[in-house]
């Protein structure tokens, strides 16, 4: 059994919240903050988590004869950063492509959506234009891919096809995450990256708990102290069963 397989087996014996991670984490999406705060209000509430589909889809695995897949063009971004351009970003089919441009022309804001669009080791998330766009709105964008020589059409984030995953995504940041990391393997499998990415969760979930067990235990008022004069009574005998 292949790694990605014992991962997808293993999978299907945690809760559906974690199954939920794994998906996102492996379709590169970044979880923020009101992500776990959200999971934590469901746990509290008793609110089931959605149940998703956690397959060997979500970690396609490079095979000998598989078709190259490339990016030929990022279009139509909607509410990404303050991006605002008409014309899309477009990329060789082949070669090396440069983009360059002044001070906040939007090269971050692409390098972002490049880490979410392919595979990359470190994640950021793609935020909206804070002076144009309300806390409703989602960022989107449409690419242009082309997968052996055939150009296919995907609307980013709903897409979810496993060839992007199969583009690879690669600047300082990563470096810093493959150095600064700790790990005592000299080659790691890529899949683990979903695992990285659960752990990652359940920290963050971790700590919020222990948060909240802490507020609640210094929220606790003690019970008054039973004088000997009442302890036999009725009224102290209730106090003594609390």
């Amino acid at each position: 059994m292949s790694l990605e397989e014992q991962i997808v087996e293993w999978s299907r014996t945690r809760p559906a919240w974690q199954r939920v991670v794994l998906r996102r984490v492996a379709e590169g999406d970044a979880l923020a903050d009101q992500d776990y705060d959200q999971v934590v209000e469901d746990m509290l509430a008793s609110r089931a988590a959605p149940e998703v589909e956690f397959g060997l889809a979500q970690l396609p695995e490079a095979a000998p004869g598989d078709l190259s897949v490339r990016l030929v063009s990022i279009e139509k971004a909607e509410h990404v950063n303050a991006l605002a351009s008409e014309t899309p970003l477009t990329f060789e089919p082949s070669g090396l492509t440069i983009v360059y441009g002044d001070n906040a022309s939007g090269k971050s804001g692409y390098a972002r959506l490049l880490k979410r669009i392919a595979r990359s080791r470190h994640q950021e998330e793609v935020l909206s234009d804070v002076f144009r766009d309300t806390n409703l709105a989602r960022p989107t964008a449409t690419l242009k891919v082309r997968v052996g020589e055939d150009d296919r059409t995907f609307a980013w984030p709903e897409a979810s096809a496993p060839e992007l995953k199969r583009m690879l995504y690669y600047d300082g940041a990563c470096c810093g995450a493959y150095i600064a990391d700790e790990s005592d393997f000299p080659y790691r499998p890529s899949a683990l990256f979903v695992m990285d990415g659960l752990i990652e969760a359940c920290v963050a979930v971790r700590s919020r708990i222990d948060a909240r067990l802490e507020a609640n235990g210094k929220a606790v008022k003690a019970l008054p102290v039973i004088d000997d004069e009442v302890k036999d009574t009725e009224a102290g005998k209730l106090l003594a069963r609390l």
